[in-house]
């Protein structure tokens, strides 16, 4: 691992992203008693975002960044992602009754199905974004990428500061972006469509990007990185039984599959 510029790729997956950081604590054991980050390229999105932003902001120390995932995923309880208390869920079913009454009269449109101002206060606590310059000054990083999905245009937008040579691009509904990444990044990238809110970045709106994200280790690819490191949370290996689909889809199905269209890549 010592030679080429290594990228670590966290893809999204909600509460499962929590199997990242016991693959991190794996690479850690393999590296022994080194405190140093053997990877030069983060990248995340959605969840693996929250992981990505963490893992940059404690660049200097390897062991130290996978003991502070670990204190968040340990510790994490549902009210400190979305409001879950009786006035919260009140007002945010409120609002959606609200909306199906009297919407056509008052143009009343919810933003979301949960207030997730919670996550952003957590966030606030535990990630040290402010770092991601200084590491990249020091070239303990060369660079780290969050990803997000652009309403306007379907686009997936991939978020970056980095080392000079690195230029931002544009392809096929991808596109990489310099930036200062800050908690509007990762939360932009973890808004669960029709969950959480959008969030306004650059005079736009973006969500989770796991929407337009079909191939994991692109984001690495046109940011340097010699060699790639994807830890997926999905069930490849599990045995998927035969299911009846004569029933109409359902929201959630026909939203599922809106964030795999071919023509996403």
């Amino acid at each position: 691992m010592a030679n080429g510029r290594i990228a670590l790729v966290l893809g999204g997956g909600g509460a499962r992203a929590a199997y990242q950081v016991g693959a991190l604590r794996a690479v850690g054991e393999f590296l022994g008693h080194s405190t140093r980050n053997p990877f030069q390229i983060l990248c995340g999105t959605s969840a693996g975002a929250v992981n990505t932003a963490t893992l940059t902001g404690y660049a200097y120390n390897f062991r130290a960044a996978v003991e502070a995932i670990d204190e968040v995923w340990r510790n994490i309880h549902v009210g400190q992602v979305y409001r879950a208390d009786p006035i919260g869920i009140g007002r945010t079913g409120a609002a959606w009754l609200g909306a199906f009454l009297l919407g056509w009269a008052v143009k009343c449109r919810p933003r979301s199905l949960f207030d997730n101002q919670p996550l952003r206060r957590l966030l606030e606590q535990k990630l040290r974004c402010r770092n991601s310059e200084r590491s990249l000054a020091k070239s303990t990083l060369y660079t780290v990428s969050i990803t997000a999905s652009r309403y306007a245009t379907g686009d997936g937008v991939r978020f970056f500061p980095a080392h000079p040579k690195v230029q931002a691009w544009r392809r096929r509904q991808r596109i990489g972006c310099r930036a200062q990444l800050s908690v509007d990044h990762v939360m932009a990238s973890s808004a669960i469509p029709f969950i959480f809110p959008a969030v306004h970045l650059n005079r736009e709106y973006f969500g989770d990007g796991s929407m337009r994200q079909l191939a994991p280790i692109f984001p690495a690819i046109p940011l340097g990185a010699e060699k790639i490191l994807v830890i997926g949370v999905g069930r490849m290996s599990e045995v998927r039984q035969r299911q009846s689909f004569r029933r109409y889809p359902t929201l959630a199905q026909i939203a599922g599959h809106a964030r795999a269209l071919p023509w996403a890549v």
